[in-house]
């Protein structure tokens, strides 16, 4: 991990620090041997690492190592740069050296910023000693605007493991803060991915390759010489095709399979079309007959239809005056029933009265009729206009003996000295809770 402190550039050491703490919590498993160093600029004489978690597997002392560490404040690493490429180089080595029967990698976090390669060390002398003792170099890299153009991603890519940089631009209007917390998850899930390939990248990478030869397709082994980037070569062989005339003359089998296609498609039109033409001969004389029965089937419907409705206008006419003397009945029979209970009601002495009070308003109202509405309506007997009050809240009825409450189905419901009801009788001093509105029935 790099540890420059320079201000300008000491968000990427706080990057990798959380990015290292996230690694040991979420990806390290029990029996993994892990080292943690950091480097910056080399003191002459000195070693290019700084160990702060020496080979082990305590995750615990993995990560108080990782969260107490504070990148020293010298002339050695209070710089804008860093000698990246000694360091990969001295990991290297420590990691050559180490006993163990698990695959090797190194992860290297850098912002790669102002590195310069030296005569000591450089990238073909990292890539040669990783590829030497088989050990994988993956790359996170913080990506800073500046940077050295030095690419440690070259480093991963022919060691056989993989690179991430982080996205220097801000996406949708995000902040520094959610910019950095969506990198830093990213790089986590690129750790967790490319440190699960480490087993199976130690056996090395398969390309495949492809290539234009001279050799005839006669089926015989020729020999390739393949050249890497690094200048080695390696020659192999390849059996070359055999020649198939099918193949090759490909494009006169398909002119004259079209040919006969095509003379097959035309025969079949023609033989179609004969066909409809019988069929539409027949098919036009049924419909000539089918079209004549209609026509009489139609007359003949269109009378029965008219009968029908005429019979129906005479029903409608019936069924619409009894319904208007049906209505006219039940309206005064309505009527006579709420005048009766109005005289019983008054007959029974003083008429009810109900408090009411909303917050600090107050008032009164006596009951009249032997149907007595309460809501958010203006068309009701007590119209309060309050939000916890229903349009047609309740009705306080009379039944020729007393007064009855009977919720009308409101949204906050009714309560009747503190217990909600649907219908039940009322006595003098009965409290009823309607919303917020508290309304009291006196005798």
């Amino acid at each position: 991990m790099e540890k420059i402190t320079e201000k300008s550039i000491k968000k990427n050491f706080i990057f990798f620090r959380e990015l290292l703490k996230s690694t040991i919590n979420n990806v390290i498993e029990d029996g993994d041997e892990i080292a943690i160093a950091t480097f910056g600029c080399i003191k002459a004489g000195g070693d290019a690492l700084d160990y702060i978690y020496d080979f082990g597997s305590n995750t615990s002392s993995m990560h108080n190592a990782v969260q107490e560490y504070e990148s020293p404040n010298n002339i050695y690493h209070n710089k804008d740069y860093s000698d990246l490429h000694y360091a990969i180089d001295e990991a290297i080595k420590d990691l050559s050296n180490h006993k163990t029967e698990l695959p090797k990698a190194i992860y290297v976090f850098s912002a790669e910023y102002n590195n310069k390669q030296n005569s000591s060390s450089n990238a073909q002398d990292n890539i040669a000693s990783a590829n030497k003792y088989n050990i994988q170099i993956h790359t996170i890299k913080y990506d800073i605007t500046g940077y050295g153009k030095h690419h440690i991603n070259h480093i991963a890519q022919r060691t056989n493991g993989s690179d991430h940089k982080t996205d220097r631009k801000k996406e949708n209007g995000e902040n520094e803060f959610e910019q950095g917390k969506r990198n830093l998850n990213d790089a986590g899930i690129f750790v967790k991915k490319s440190y699960n390939e480490i087993p199976l990248r130690s056996y090395g990478i398969d390309y495949t390759i492809s290539f234009k030869s001279s050799h005839d397709k006669d089926g015989k082994v020729h020999a390739l010489e393949i050249k890497s980037m690094d200048g080695e070569k390696a020659t192999i062989g390849y059996q070359s095709p055999k020649a198939n005339w099918f193949l090759e003359n490909l494009l006169w089998v398909c002119i004259g399979g079209v040919l006969i296609l095509t003379l097959i498609i035309f025969l079949l039109i023609y033989n179609k079309k004969e066909k409809e033409k019988r069929a539409m001969k027949q098919a036009q004389e049924l419909n000539h007959l089918k079209e004549e029965q209609s026509r009489k089937d139609n007359e003949s419907k269109e009378k029965f239809q008219q009968q029908e409705m005429q019979m129906k206008l005479i029903k409608d006419k019936e069924q619409a005056e009894q319904n208007k003397q049906l209505t006219i009945q039940r309206k005064k029979e309505k009527e006579a029933h709420l005048q009766n209970m109005k005289e019983e009601m008054n007959r029974s002495g003083n008429l009810p009265v109900l408090h009411f009070s909303i917050g600090d308003q107050h008032g009164s109202i006596t009951i009249e009729e032997p149907v007595f509405k309460i809501g958010r309506d203006k068309n009701n007997d007590l119209h309060i206009n309050h939000q916890t009050v229903s349009r047609n809240h309740l009705d306080i009825t009379f039944d020729g003996k007393g007064f009855n409450v009977i919720d009308n189905g409101s949204a906050n419901g009714t309560l009747l000295n503190g217990n909600k009801v649907k219908q039940s009788d009322l006595r003098d001093g009965d409290i009823l809770q309607v919303g917020e509105v508290k309304i009291v029935y006196s005798k």
